[in-house]
């Protein structure tokens, strides 16, 4: 009985990826310097509530408030409190307290359809 093994070769189907910190990489040019910088902890900061700024009692125009993130001192979680409410009718086109008011899905779908999510 004559029995046949055949070996398959992977590196000859897939190369390894020759990847060096130092290459000009399409990826690494893209990062933005929020992504470049040594960021806190993320969900610590969340549950300590230690913002720069603080939800309902300052205020930022909408045109930056999109920009921000959690690195700039903001509550990411709670972007559409740092509008005012003349803002925060015209990008919601409805009241803050009736906004606060729709369920937790619809609230989420809105800010997402800002840009506030």
């Amino acid at each position: 009985m004559i029995t046949s093994i055949c070996v398959l070769n992977l590196d000859v189907l897939f190369p390894p990826l020759q990847i060096s910190k130092f290459s000009a990489s399409p990826v690494l040019k893209a990062l933005s310097s929020h992504d470049k910088q040594n960021t806190p902890n993320a969900s610590m900061l969340l549950k300590l509530g230690a913002f720069r700024l603080q939800p309902l009692v300052d205020t930022i125009p909408y045109e930056e408030l999109v920009k921000l993130r959690l690195e700039d001192g903001i509550d990411p979680t709670r972007k559409e409190d740092y509008l005012t409410d003349e803002e925060f009718l015209k990008v919601f086109s409805v009241e803050r307290e009736k906004f606060k008011k729709l369920p937790d899905w619809k609230r989420q779908l809105k800010k997402k359809e800002v840009s506030l999510f």
